[in-house]
């Protein structure tokens, strides 16, 4: 073998052994990008089943409630509102074992021990106990073994501090229907903080990273494919049926939509229909997705971007930068054209360096009951 035909087999040996890695790169990175699909996408097929579970037993009687409102929050200390979150409030009934798991949450270490020496539900000894009058009076108020009343229930989101706002954290909390003045109750304007935080030691999170997360709410008179607005058959953002006008729509523009109709016949409006989206990002987005290559001012609709191959192959999907929002059109090469000011957001500024944030969608439909006849 001469010199030239061996060098010319190394070079060929180079090139094949290069093609393999480049082939296991790339073949690892379509199976991660297909585990992180599948792992957001069960986390947040959960969390929405979760929340369609308590809205179809949403209460529509005199003393139901249904508030969604969002909450600006000024991340950035500039004393302006950067991002708004959404937050819901409403009356629900519970089933059996959640009126149980919620009574046995209010008791004391004390009174759990003793109830779980009784037993409790039908034929139990508690049971007897509280139909005779014989049970312990404290427990007795609690009303273990009685039939399920109506629950609290508030869903909100939260910036994660530990992310410095840019993703934030579903929270779900409950507890037992109690008067809307009372300062303990969910529908109370105490509920909330004055810098717009919730401090209950009832809230319970779902999942973090989410990126954005709507509700979309509509009676039967809402068309389904009509976008969201005031208009006649039009989706809402924001909702309050007690028509008191609560959410505040200097807070956030998602709180223009708001229903705020007066009660009917002495009774709040429920909607009877809900969009849920839930976005989520992915590890893999957040430490290795796109940004921006060249600074965005406010007028220009195109990005350039370091790693354009890595914005969604999904077109229609929503990009952010910073605290906007933008609607992705279309790629080419490390270009990517966009809608600029959505989800209720303004064209800002950016500077070059700026992470483009992008998630997972997760999407629900859900039909409320609202007669007994719905119920069954």
């Amino acid at each position: 073998m001469t010199l030239i035909e061996l060098l010319l087999a190394v070079l060929l040996a180079s090139f094949v052994m290069v093609a393999i890695v480049r082939f296991v790169d790339v073949s690892l990175g379509l199976w991660s990008r297909a585990e992180d699909t599948r792992r957001d996408n069960g986390r947040g097929i959960g969390a929405l089943q979760r929340l369609r579970q308590d809205l179809v037993s949403a209460h529509p009687g005199q003393v139901g409630d249904f508030l969604l409102e969002w909450q600006g929050f000024d991340l950035d200390g500039d004393k302006a509102n950067d991002r708004a979150f959404p937050r819901l409030r409403f009356v629900r009934r519970p089933s059996v074992l959640d009126w149980r798991r919620l009574t046995l949450s209010d008791m004391s270490p004390e009174q759990r021990a003793k109830i779980e020496e009784l037993g409790f539900g039908a034929g139990s000894a508690a049971a007897v106990q509280e139909e005779s009058g014989d049970m312990d009076p404290e427990l007795a108020q609690l009303g273990l073994a009685t039939a399920p009343g109506l629950v609290e229930t508030a869903w909100v989101l939260l910036p994660d501090p530990e992310a410095d706002g840019d993703t934030a954290i579903l929270y779900r909390a409950e507890r037992k229907r109690l008067r809307t003045g009372e300062r303990e109750s969910f529908l109370s304007d105490r509920f909330v903080e004055a810098n717009g935080s919730v401090e209950s030691e009832r809230l319970e999170r779902v999942l973090g990273g989410v990126l954005w997360f709507s509700m979309e709410l509509g009676t039967e008179s809402t068309d389904p494919n009509a976008g969201v607005g005031v208009g006649l058959g039009q989706w809402r953002t924001a909702w309050d049926a007690l028509g008191l006008q609560r959410p505040n729509v200097e807070s956030s523009a998602q709180n223009e939509t708001a229903v705020d109709r007066p009660m009917v016949e002495g009774r709040p409006l429920i909607p009877c229909r809900a969009h849920l989206v839930l976005e989520l990002e992915s590890e893999r987005g957040r430490t290795r997705g796109p940004r921006l290559a060249e600074a965005l001012d406010r007028e220009t609709n195109t990005l350039v971007v370091s790693r354009g191959e890595t914005l969604p192959s999904k077109t229609g999907t929503y990009l952010r930068i910073g605290s906007e929002w933008m609607r992705y059109v279309s790629r080419d090469g490390d270009r990517a054209v966009v809608e600029r000011g959505q989800r209720g957001t303004l064209p800002g500024l950016h500077e070059a360096g700026a992470a483009v944030r992008f998630g997972h969608r997760s999407e629900a439909w859900v039909a409320i009951p609202l007669s007994r006849q719905e119920w069954q």
